[in-house]
């Protein structure tokens, strides 16, 4: 009993710790532009390290500020949080790090 006791408590570990929030910001531009504008883009402040990113998949973000631009998460990006989110058409590559970015509801 005692051990199963601790692997429930384990489990409700899991699920609490580790944050996703709502808004987030470009923090960098991926690949090679295309006609100036890149269709993937690193975001950080969705994510505590701990979520599993792929979880979130297929998310829409929009940026905010204008209107319809919105992009999908793909997945991760390193190991602190940040994911790669693509852009159909793509982001400008002027202007576009530091923007701020909202995580749509699933």
């Amino acid at each position: 009993a005692k051990s199963s006791i601790s692997a429930n408590t384990a489990a409700a570990d899991k699920d609490t710790t580790g944050n996703v929030a709502t808004s987030g910001e470009i923090v960098s531009l991926k690949g090679e532009p295309i006609d100036g504008k890149h269709e993937i883009v690193i975001v950080a402040g969705f994510f505590s390290p701990e979520i599993n990113v792929r979880e979130h998949a297929g998310r829409g973000v929009k940026v905010v500020g204008e209107d319809g631009v919105v992009g999908k998460v793909e997945g991760p990006f390193g190991k602190a949080g940040k994911c790669k989110v693509s852009f159909e058409g793509g982001l400008p590559a002027e202007g576009t790090v530091g923007k701020k970015v909202e995580l749509l509801s699933p």
